[in-house]
Formats: C-alpha cells, sequence, structure tokens
C-alpha cells in the first residue's frame, strides 16, 4: 500500500529524469560499477544496452500511462516515446566519441538500443499497461454512466 502511494506520489516525469541519469551514468562513466569484470559472455554489453532501452521505454510509456490511465492511451504517442528511448541511446551513443579512450562508439550498440525500446514497447502494449492500471487503479472509477449516484427505482 505504502509502495502504491509512493508510486501515484511522485511527480510526472521524475521516474523518467531519473532513467536517463542512470543511463548516461552507465553510458558515458569510466567502468561504471566495475563493468570490464560482469562481461560473462561475448556480447553482453548488447544485452546490458536491450535491458537499459527496455527498461527506459517502458518507463516512459508507464509514466504516460499513469497521467492518461493505460487503456486511453494513443499508438502515436505510445511511439514517440519509444522513439525517444531510441534517440536517448543514439545521443548516449555519440557522447561515447567524446570520452577519450574509455568508450567506444558501436553501431551494434545502437541495434541493441533500438531492439530493448522496441521490446518495451511490445511488452507494455501487450501486458504491463494492463498490468499497472490493474495494480495501480483497480478500484478507481473513472468511466461514470448518466444514472450514477442515483437509486435505482426498479
Amino acid at each position: 500500500m505504502l509502495f502504491k502511494r509512493f508510486i501515484l506520489a511522485l511527480p510526472t516525469g521524475v521516474p523518467s529524469i531519473i532513467t536517463i541519469a542512470v543511463i548516461a551514468y552507465l553510458s558515458l562513466a569510466d567502468n561504471p560499477v566495475g563493468a570490464d569484470e560482469f562481461a560473462l559472455f561475448p556480447g553482453a554489453d548488447k544485452l546490458v544496452h536491450f535491458l537499459m532501452y527496455f527498461v527506459a521505454a517502458s518507463v516512459f510509456i508507464l509514466e504516460y500511462c499513469k497521467k492518461r490511465m493505460p487503456h486511453h492511451t494513443h499508438l502515436n504517442l505510445e511511439l514517440a516515446l519509444m522513439t525517444c528511448a531510441i534517440i536517448l541511446g543514439m545521443i548516449m551513443e555519440a557522447g561515447q566519441l567524446l570520452v577519450p579512450e574509455t568508450r567506444d562508439f558501436e553501431v551494434q550498440d545502437i541495434v541493441a538500443n533500438t531492439l530493448g525500446a522496441a521490446a518495451g514497447w511490445g511488452a507494455m502494449k501487450a501486458w504491463g499497461m494492463h498490468k499497472f492500471r490493474k495494480h495501480f487503479y483497480y478500484k478507481m472509477r473513472h468511466h461514470r454512466s448518466s444514472n450514477d449516484g442515483m437509486l435505482d427505482e426498479r
């Protein structure tokens, strides 16, 4: 209950700003959180890129859903938010060109970012928005009929 109140009380934009800040740190810092030691298998960094932008697109879309109620969203705005996550990934990759010797620009990272953002949108569209609504708004009534508040005279 406390977690639900906390999530609903967060001002719009705060989760997105936090997500962007974390992604910027992880993308541009020199070996953040000892990332070199986490390379468990070849291409593990691509999985990390996929997951970061999956989360970014999901947070952006859920924040929009929180404001609009999940089943009142518009596809074009959802796709715009997914595109924002993709553009964020491109900006972070371009920013790696400015970080001397510690980071490398890779087209494969942009592909992983794009696939992650698209998968995040797909997951939110197919499953996440409905779970979000059910968990956070299940008791709210926002579709009122014309006789709400009136006694049934049958």
